[in-house]
């Protein structure tokens, strides 16, 4: 059975810092991760099992080690972000390079790059 990870903690750094219970990427995250990165079948699956696993993990890319999301035609992939202090760092680049414009203003830009 597949996990459902909500869209938006996948994609989106989160704006409100406190908002994240657990600062690790969940397990069946990890093993797709694992999995682009190998194209080793994870143990203990079913036929059944993996089919859906691979076809779920089609939604992600690994770059130089990086962990993407696919997004919509002609856009490009979405950064996964898991570690609460990249997240803080980024949330604080992107909101002094964007001149202070607040959440909203720093939102848009962190949406638009991960």
């Amino acid at each position: 059975m597949k996990t459902q990870i909500p869209h938006t903690d996948l994609i989106h750094v989160w704006i409100n810092n406190g908002n994240a219970e657990n600062n690790d990427m969940p397990d069946e995250l990890r093993r797709i991760q694992g999995y682009l990165l190998t194209i080793a079948r994870p143990d203990g699956m079913t036929d059944k099992a993996f089919r859906a696993f691979v076809l779920y993990g089609t939604e992600f890319l690994v770059n130089k080690r990086l962990f993407f999301r696919r997004t919509k035609l002609n856009m490009p992939p979405t950064r996964v972000i898991w570690h609460r202090n990249e997240r803080n760092n980024i949330i604080q680049q992107l909101h002094d390079e964007s001149g202070h414009r607040g959440k909203k203003g720093t939102y848009q830009k962190i949406a638009l790059r991960y």
